[in-house]
Order: C-alpha cells, then sequence, then structure tokens
C-alpha cells in the first residue's frame, strides 16, 4: 500500500499552526500517512521605534527539542513519527500556557516523552540540534513560506494555513492515488521493457 509522506512546517507558539497540526493528525488517523515536521520560526517583527529594546521570545530551542526526539528513531520513520509526536507535544503545552522559551519547562516536556533531561540541557547548552533547525529555515526561505502551518503532500500538493481534517484527508487520498497510478504504470513499463514478473 503506498505510503503518502507529509512535510509540515509549524511555529510551535503560533495557534494557526496548532490548528493546523491537531487537523493533520484527525485527517492522517486510518491512513498509510507518514509526518515529517520541520522548524519554522517566525522573523521577529520591526521595533516601533528606533532604539526600542528587542523582546520576542525565540522557540528555536523548542523546535531543537524536536530534533532531540528524532535522533532517538532507530530508522528515519521512526525519527520522523518520535518528532511529530514531539511537536504535537509541545503545541499542545504551547495551547495550555506552558511558555515553550523556559528550558525547564523544554526539560520537563522531553522527560515527559522520555527523553534525558541532563542529556538534554547539554545538548541544548551546546546547539547539538541547532544546524538541521537553521536547515529547515533555509529550505522555508527558499520555498518562500512566510506564515505557517505549511504541508507539502507527497511531493505534489501544497496548503497553506490550518486547513480542515477534511480538505488534508480529501489531497492525502488524492495523493495516495496518483502515486498508485504511476506505481502500476512504472510497473506495467518495465515489464513491457523488461519482462519484469514482480
Amino acid at each position: 500500500m503506498e505510503r503518502v509522506v507529509v512535510h509540515v512546517w509549524s511555529e510551535l507558539a503560533d495557534p494557526r499552526s496548532l490548528e493546523g497540526i491537531l487537523n493533520l493528525v484527525s485527517a492522517v488517523s486510518g491512513r498509510n500517512v507518514a509526518v515529517e515536521h520541520h522548524a519554522f520560526i517566525a522573523p521577529a517583527p520591526e521595533p516601533v521605534q528606533a532604539g526600542d529594546p528587542e523582546n520576542h521570545p525565540s522557540t528555536r530551542s523548542a523546535q531543537e527539542l524536536i530534533y532531540a526526539a528524532k535522533e532517538q528513531g532507530a530508522t528515519p520513520e521512526e525519527a520522523a513519527e518520535r518528532g511529530f509526536a514531539m511537536a504535537v507535544r509541545l503545541h499542545e503545552a504551547s495551547r495550555d500556557g506552558i511558555d515553550l522559551t523556559n528550558l525547564d519547562n523544554l526539560l520537563a516536556l522531553g522527560a515527559s516523552a522520555g527523553l534525558d533531561p541532563d542529556a538534554l540541557r547539554s545538548g541544548l547548552a551546546e546547539g547539538r540540534w541547532a544546524e538541521p533547525v537553521r536547515v529547515d529555515e533555509a529550505d522555508a526561505d527558499r520555498l518562500r513560506l512566510r506564515q505557517a502551518p505549511y504541508f507539502i503532500i507527497a511531493g505534489m500538493y501544497s496548503l497553506e494555513g490550518p486547513s480542515t481534517p477534511s480538505d488534508i484527508a480529501k489531497i492525502l487520498d488524492t495523493a495516495r492515488d496518483t502515486l498508485r497510478e504511476r506505481m502500476a504504470a512504472a510497473e506495467a513499463e518495465a515489464r513491457e521493457l523488461f519482462g519484469w514478473q514482480g
């Protein structure tokens, strides 16, 4: 059965991203779908006046925590699953009023997912998971993403904003059917050209 891969960029402290992530969770239920989460960090707003102090707490460390969770996966599929589960956990924590810029909160959330708090503390301090977050940011810039959530489904379809579960599900099913048709066509061509009997 064809597996549909969804890449999603989300901003952890953004209510729209939370809505989009929860709608995606609902849409993928019962479907053969793998979700790969990517960091999206909204640019800080311009100061109202020159010289105003910058006070824009960043969720960068929280995004790095997602990669700490991914690191625990034994396979790429398991890594993606663990990372997405952590992203959902962080979104829900933000919804519940937990400050995702507070290190102690992040360590507690990581521990609740089975991660070692001491290893997390040292890893975050050393920037162990900073590079993949920077890569996500560069990819978002290359794709010209200006807001989250943003979904790329099977490399063929994209959605911006918190689409409804039913709308996401329709695109997932369309992508699955397209992948199935392409696979059938490739198999038919292989049989014709090479006598493949798979």
